[in-house]
């Protein structure tokens, strides 16, 4: 319907789907779609994989195999689940890799923890019998033994040290259309066996073909340059993409609006850290790297780039955020400029077992210790670091696997890891600077945040935020305010139809959703660079609706698309706050014309109920059955064969639910001539509608139907609504089905 829904994949308990009702809220309803799935959920890809024109999902899961569900009609359905399909995965990315307009999946996984006696460091983590055989439990018996393998042939190189650690292999799945996926041979490259937490698709040197960017914990990044035919080549080192840190996430994205993409990789920030790693000699470099934060790396020259971020200016000041998790650019405030946000906070105790300790200082203490290299005589520790405890997996359910519980008698302890650490809001300043304004933003969520989406709810034009936490709440949705705060930036959006319209592999057209195209605004005195992706942001998805500040440029003089498949679309001449939806195929053209164009903004301030005069409605004199004493009356026109209708049985379930002890009256208009009484008798046992129907005489329906034409003045799309007040004088009208807040501004203004 044009409206971003949200859906919440679950550790504990069912995911949840939240379905956009256009007022400003949402209604939960995972169950109606099937998508009420069991937790153990990292993350979720909604995508066209068969190019049938809606979206399914594939599902990461870690405790059950990851799975593929195809939308048949807008009910999800779970396809056979194949042997290869990985668990223990935390994030998924998709890009056409291969180009043959098939959308395929990039899977991150990553070590389980171990069940109890886990180091403090981490990684190392082993069971109480000295050996975690996690690889039986979630892998077959050759990948078990390959696992195997491989550990100890890497223990021999590298030792304990928590800086190069292996993990379970990442998995690449090409798809062979149909719904059918299966491991691609560039597992072999790309297949890494590291604990990564996010990989993202970009085309970083502008050859057409999507790039794979994976950020590591325990090891180092790599950057895979695709080529094509001939597979993927480790181009880390040549492009400068050399900094260590325990990775979390990455973002691409042309903040400085040279035309090429930089990219944000949210590490960790330690002040402990830094202290400790700068005051011993001779530990590894990447100790010390590890503690320093986040980089920033900027493009300055075809594949090459530098790392820019620092503590103080002229650096870019995007380093120091925390223990980070996912960062993503945005342009937030509509200024033609990406913005950062990134989330941070590893574990807060819960208050009433809180101990009042932090033990980020302890936790340094004890990695740099497992740099074997380092003589002992070098350094000297207090015996404070010693106080890690190990987990205690018998207290609280609680997430303290690296903080840490103790037991005095029968009270509690548990202590925090990088706790009550508040995210983080860059503002980029015309690409020059970075500034933090996260308290003045109210973005500086306390909450120990992991993932979040970037999307505009309420399609006002300003992009909002979807966020979930580890802790209370688990859930934050922020609505961008900044109109209303003063500023005024322009834009424009973009949806894209790629041409493949087939499950089958297609040389001439791009995947369906049109994932890899780049975008080029320009705005006369300056041009806008941006790629289309899918799953940028750790265990997320950011809407697939496109939008680009233009600040306060009132027209855009051309936008360019350039599809995986080589194809060039271009308009000219767009006014700001158009939607451009862009069609590849010139067989999907609208009237001969790549775009179709139309307004983006539907504001909720200035939906289009429109006060009429003060007259009364004449199906209020039917309506025998009225409730006496109703503030508001909503009449909407129904029939038994309307889709649009049940589509809407369940919203107006929602807001009877909310408004009904309000004194707002619900009531169904028959207005269809072929709706007989055995076929509204049918239609009540099988749907059970929360609405009163007025059934109105067939010879009187095309009566009912002029006098809704006669209030909107032209025949009212179905469904279509009427709100009266209680004695039946009109208030409003509006297409569909209102919403919560429509009714209740209208009975604010007709008190």
């Amino acid at each position: 319907d044009g409206f971003d829904d949200i859906y919440i994949t679950m550790r504990l308990g069912k995911n949840m789907l939240l379905i956009n009702q256009r007022d400003g809220t949402f209604l939960e309803q995972a169950a109606l779609f099937k998508l009420d799935l069991p937790g153990h959920t990292p993350c979720a890809l909604f995508a066209d994989f068969d190019n049938d024109g809606d979206q399914d999902v594939m599902l990461g899961r870690s405790l059950l195999k990851t799975s593929y569900l195809e939308n048949r009609q807008g009910i999800f359905y779970q396809h056979p689940i194949p042997k290869f399909m990985p668990m223990a995965v935390l994030s998924m990315a998709a890009a056409d890799y291969n180009m043959d307009g098939l959308l395929d999946v990039y899977i991150c996984t990553y070590r389980p923890a171990a069940p109890a006696g886990a180091s403090p460091a981490g990684g190392v983590a082993q069971s109480k019998d000295g050996e975690f055989d996690w690889p039986d439990e979630f892998f077959d018996i050759n990948l078990a033994r390959e696992y195997r393998r491989r550990e100890s042939e890497h223990r021999k190189r590298k030792g304990g040290t928590v800086l190069d650690q292996i993990g379970p292999p990442n998995v690449l799945l090409v798809n062979r259309g149909g719904g059918n996926f299966e491991p691609a041979p560039e597992n072999e490259t790309v297949g890494i066996w590291r604990n990564s937490m996010q990989a993202t698709w970009g085309d970083y040197n502008q050859d057409g073909r999507p790039d794979l960017y994976i950020a590591n914990d325990w090891g180092l990044d790599v950057l895979f340059h695709n080529d094509n035919a001939g597979g993927f080549t480790d181009v880390t080192t040549q492009s400068g993409l050399t900094y260590y840190g325990y990775a979390m996430g990455a973002s691409w994205g042309d903040y400085d609006n040279d035309g090429y993409d930089d990219l944000y990789v949210s590490n960790m920030y330690s002040a402990p850290g830094r202290r400790i790693t700068k005051q011993i000699p001779g530990l590894e470099k990447m100790f010390i790297e590890s503690a320093a934060g986040n980089w920033l790396y900027h493009h300055v020259a075809k594949g090459k780039y530098e790392q820019v971020a620092g503590l103080l200016s002229p650096s870019m000041t995007v380093m120091n955020a925390g223990w980070s998790w996912g960062g993503c650019f945005a342009d937030f405030n509509n200024d033609r400029f990406l913005d950062l946000y990134v989330l941070n906070g590893y574990f807060t105790a819960p208050k009433e077992h809180a101990s009042g300790l932090d033990l980020e200082s302890n936790l340094w203490r004890t990695m740099v210790r497992t740099d074997e290299n380092l003589s002992r005589r070098s350094f000297r520790f207090s015996p404070e670091w010693k106080r890690t405890p190990a987990p205690d997996n018998d207290g609280p359910m609680i997430d303290a696997r690296l903080a840490g519980v103790e037991r005095k008698g029968d009270q509690v302890m548990v202590h925090s890891l990088n706790g009550n650490e508040r995210n983080r809001y860059f503002a980029n300043h015309d690409g020059r600077l970075f500034t933090d304004i996260s308290a003045l933003s109210g973005l500086d969520n306390l909450a120990d945040s992991r993932g979040f989406s970037i999307l505009d709810y309420d399609r006002d034009g300003w992009q909002d935020i979807a966020l979930v936490n580890a802790n209370k709440p688990l859930f934050n949705l922020y609505r961008n305010e900044m109109e209303s705060a003063g500023l005024s930036g322009g834009m424009i959006a973009i949806r894209f139809v790629g041409g493949n319209r087939h499950s089958t592999p297609s040389k001439e057209f791009g995947c369906r959703d049109g994932y890899g195209a780049r975008v080029v605004v320009n705005l006369g005195t300056e041009k806008i660079s941006r790629e289309h992706r899918c799953g940028d942001g750790w265990s997320t998805q950011n809407s697939s609706t496109m939008i680009v500040g233009i600040g306060s440029h009132t027209n855009v003089v051309s936008v360019a698309v350039k599809w995986p498949s080589g194809r060039i679309t271009n308009t000219r001449n767009i006014s700001e706050g158009t939607l451009l939806t862009v069609y590849e195929n010139p067989e999907d053209y609208p009237k001969n014309d790549p775009f179709e164009r139309s307004t983006y903004r539907v504001m909720l301030s200035k939906r289009e109920f429109a006060p009429v005069d003060p007259e009364m409605f004449p199906i209020t004199a039917v309506d025998t059955s009225a409730k006496p004493g109703a503030r508001l009356r909503v009449y909407t026109t129904f029939a038994t064969s309307s889709q649009a209708y049940k589509d809407n049985l369940p919203r107006l379930k929602h807001v009877r639910a909310i408004l009904d002890p309000e004194g707002v009256d619900f009531i169904a208009v028959t207005v269809d001539n072929s709706d007989d009484t055995q076929k509204l008798a049918k239609y009540n046992r099988e749907y059970q509608p929360s609405t009163r129907l007025i059934q109105i005489a067939v010879t009187q329906r095309e009566a009912a139907a002029a006098a809704f034409a006669k209030v909107f003045s032209t025949k009212p799309p179905l469904p279509s609504s009427v709100v009266t007040d209680g004695s039946g004088r009109i208030l409003a009208t509006l297409p569909g089905v209102p919403g919560v807040s429509e009714l209740r501004k209208i009975s604010q203004m007709n008190p």
